[in-house]
C-alpha cells in the first residue's frame, strides 16, 4: 500500500526529523500517540524517512518523500490488546 496522506508536524531545530503531530485520514484529524521508530531510507538517490507511529489504537508505517515533499501511508496494522 502506498497511499497519499495528510500530516501535521511539527520542525524542532533540537530535532534531526520532523515530529509528526496528527495525520489525517478519511477527513478526521487524529493525534498520534507515540513515535516508535525513525529510520533513514534511500531509493535511487532520493531520502525517505521511514516512521513508525501509534495513532488511536492503530500502528501506522509513513514515510515522508524529501524530494517531493509529500507523506505516504505504507502499512497499517490494528494494536494487539494485551
Amino acid at each position: 500500500m502506498e497511499r497519499p496522506i495528510d500530516v501535521v508536524v511539527r520542525f524542532s531545530p533540537a530535532k534531526r526529523y520532523p515530529v509528526p503531530l496528527s495525520v489525517v485520514r478519511d477527513g478526521v484529524r487524529r493525534r498520534v500517540e507515540r513515535i516508535h521508530l525513525v529510520h533513514e531510507r534511500w531509493s535511487a538517490g532520493d531520502l525517505h524517512l521511514v516512521y513508525a507511529l501509534t495513532v488511536e489504537g492503530s500502528w501506522l508505517q509513513l514515510r515522508f518523500d524529501t524530494r517531493r515533499v509529500r507523506w505516504f501511508l505504507e502499512e497499517t496494522s490494528p494494536l494487539e490488546e494485551t
